[in-house]
């Protein structure tokens, strides 16, 4: 066993059901999910920041950065009232009329903008761990390295030459490898579900897989396979995305147990 775990992310880091780093945590002995669905880089640049400065890290500790598609909105509100504050961003195209991000698109977005937004912030945060004794990897959610081909973003390859950062994306490399996502009807609360729709995000065992082949190596830990198929098995006999929160809990783990900042 190892010690603390912090992970942060978007929802391919914290979602409905165990993701790669719920499955990740059960070879630690403690456990802090900083990750939040529709997280975009800025979100994740600042908990990476404020888990840094609220916690004594030490060389004992791990730390996982998983960053995100660069086409999201970000924007917290204060309020001592709740746990977490920030606006459930995701994809600045999924708006509606009474969304922020309706606004957003049409005032401030600039996609070279954003690409360049990302980088800048992947850039301060490999900084951020070089400052601090904990064992910090990145990872991305989906691969945004294609972007620096780009003349205009060629100088952040450098970024990139760096022990921080992981070969292969989650999302890209594991649907490649064995799509073994799962449709359910009520995906999406505001269409009527005359049909299941796929949930883009990988299952547990997809999560498994990517662990094995290129976080175990780096940690040089076991992974719970067990513990993935036990997720896996939860959630694939579902057709309703609605009795997920209950058929995870009923399997005696909480995806908020161990650190709840809440959506």
């Amino acid at each position: 066993m190892q010690q603390r775990l912090f992970t942060v992310g978007c929802s391919l880091t914290r979602y409905h059901w165990p993701t790669w780093a719920d499955i990740l945590s059960q070879s630690f002995d403690s456990f802090e999910n900083w990750g939040n669905r529709g997280a975009g880089n800025k979100q994740i640049l600042e908990r990476f920041s404020e888990l840094v400065v609220k916690n004594d890290l030490t060389k004992d500790d791990t730390i996982i950065v998983q960053w995100t598609n660069y086409h999201r909105f970000d924007q917290h509100q204060w309020d001592t009232g709740r746990t977490e504050s920030w606006f459930p961003a995701g994809n600045v195209f999924q708006e509606d009329q009474y969304d922020p991000r309706s606004v957003f698109i049409r005032k401030m977005w600039y996609e070279e903008s954003y690409i360049m937004h990302t980088w800048n912030y992947i850039h301060v945060a490999a900084g951020l761990a070089n400052t601090i004794d904990a064992n910090v990897l990145f990872v991305f959610g989906a691969d945004l390295r294609n972007e620096l081909t780009d003349p205009n973003f060629k100088p952040y390859q450098k970024v990139l030459q760096n022990d921080l950062f992981v070969d292969k994306d989650i999302f890209d490399w594991s649907c490649a490898t064995s799509d073994d996502r799962l449709s359910f009807y009520n995906t999406n609360p505001t269409v009527s579900s005359t049909k299941k729709q796929l949930d883009y995000h990988p299952t547990p065992i997809m999560y498994y897989k990517w662990l094995d082949k290129f976080i175990a190596p780096k940690l040089g830990i076991n992974i719970d396979k067990s513990f993935a198929e036990k997720m896996q098995t939860a959630i694939e006999v579902l057709d309703d995305y609605n009795h997920i929160g209950k058929a995870i809990l009923a399997t005696g783990y909480d995806t908020n147990n161990y650190w709840q900042r809440g959506y």
